[in-house]
């Protein structure tokens, strides 16, 4: 799939998919399928180390789990005291940085 709504749909087609199973293995299979591409992949490999020394997230309105539950044009996007939600998706970016970072040497 090219996009996440694409992914999600495949998803839902999963027979005996257990949304409590997903929920405890989810950001395990995230990270792991995050740090392969971004070490795979030179270019975006670098774009990540780039965005040192911020906290990244998914600026998504209608995700509250992934994302921060608001659009990148929204002033309380800037603020984390204001998310409205997790930001998964962000925080293991902003791990698989550091942890490339850290690999590289590029931490002192």
């Amino acid at each position: 799939a090219k996009v996440p709504l694409q992914m999600k749909k495949f998803g839902r087609k999963v027979q005996n998919f257990n949304a409590d199973i997903w929920g405890a293995r989810s950001e395990k299979i995230m990270k792991r399928g995050l740090k392969a591409k971004f070490t795979e992949n030179e270019h975006l490999k670098r774009e990540l180390i780039n965005t040192f020394p911020r906290i990244l997230v998914e600026a998504s309105p209608r995700d509250r789990l992934w994302g921060i539950g608001l659009g990148a044009k929204n002033e309380k996007a800037h603020c984390r005291l204001t998310w409205r939600g997790k930001n998964k998706l962000g925080y293991l970016l902003t791990d698989i940085r550091n942890e490339i970072m850290e690999e590289e040497g590029l931490f002192h």
